[in-house]
């Protein structure tokens, strides 16, 4: 989706059986953890003791059986519940493109681009800018429509990064007449799009 790099993070539950771990107090046994004996029927999953062959004492189930662990299972699937945060995550360099553009100074991944694009991974060499971070996904020109595919997605929520070299060109923040050095149409660029993920309630 244009430069929109989607990301969901879905929290699984897992329901699995009791893992067994040696007590650290007791160092008189050897540092072997207790684990599943192979002279075991498969479908018995009584943990042993490796060193002394003899059954590991079962813990209390009942703390699971009453947890949120029980109910989830439950939830149909399929359907993520209704608090889930939804959103998507772009870099600067990967999304806005306009690389000299409004008083934008070269980055360190421009430079390296440029100079030596033979050693940049691209699908499409008869595209020129596809070592590079020239144009990428126009972003600096389109972040309204992405923003737009955001919302059409029901996005709520968007990680991106900001280009130090378009807020300061030089590579430097620093005050210059008592001023900060910052690149003031960079600045613009960005509380634009600030201020349109709000108007969005992104």
């Amino acid at each position: 989706m244009k430069s929109l790099t989607i990301f969901t993070t879905l929290l699984a539950i897992s329901a699995a059986k009791k893992c067994v771990v040696r007590n650290p107090v007791d160092n008189t046994k050897n540092d072997l953890a207790p684990v599943f004996n192979e002279d075991t029927p498969s479908d018995d999953e009584t943990p042993v003791n490796v060193d002394d062959n003899t059954p590991v004492e079962k813990e209390d189930d009942s703390a699971i059986e009453n947890s949120d662990i029980e109910d989830s299972e439950n939830k149909s699937k399929g359907k993520l519940p209704a608090d889930f945060k939804w959103g998507a995550a772009t870099a600067a360099y990967q999304v806005e493109g306009a690389w000299n553009e409004d008083g934008r100074g070269e980055s360190v991944w421009d430079h390296f681009t440029h100079l030596y694009p033979k050693n940049v991974e691209s699908g499409d060499r008869s595209n020129p800018d596809s070592t590079n971070g020239n144009v990428a996904c126009d972003s600096y020109h389109k972040f309204d429509e992405d923003i737009k595919m955001m919302k059409i997605m029901n996005a709520n929520h968007y990680r991106f990064s900001m280009s130090w070299s378009r807020l300061f060109p030089d590579g430097q923040a620093k005050k210059v007449d008592g001023k900060w050095n910052v690149n003031e149409k960079g600045a613009e660029y960005y509380d634009m799009m600030i201020n349109t993920l709000i108007e969005n309630d992104i």
